[in-house]
């Protein structure tokens, strides 16, 4: 097998790789939409009841769970950390804008 061939093998891979990439990227987003979704309407009850936005035990419990997840799916527990805080501000965010 000649090196120009070995090279189109090899670029065709990196190509299949990088659109798994890209369709996992997608499937992760629709994930965020859904949760954010879901968090939205926590904080429809939360601002129905009359209740702060803010839930230190369960963002500690949330917290917590993600450092298991990190252990069970391999992953740097800095990644799942900064990623936990990333999602609980944007939920916080979104809770905010509740009218009603």
């Amino acid at each position: 097998m000649d090196s120009h061939h070995q090279n189109r093998d090899t670029a065709a891979q990196l190509e299949y790789l990088r659109q798994e990439v890209i369709k996992t990227d997608e499937q992760i987003l629709q994930l965020i939409s859904a949760r954010l979704k879901t968090t939205q309407q926590i904080g429809q009850i939360k601002k129905a009841k009359g209740w702060p936005i803010r839930n230190s035990e369960v963002e500690k419990q949330l917290k917590e769970h993600y450092l298991k997840m990190a252990h069970q799916y391999g992953l740097h527990s800095r990644l799942c950390l900064r990623l936990h805080q990333l999602l609980v501000e944007e939920s916080r965010a979104a809770q905010k804008t509740i009218k009603g």
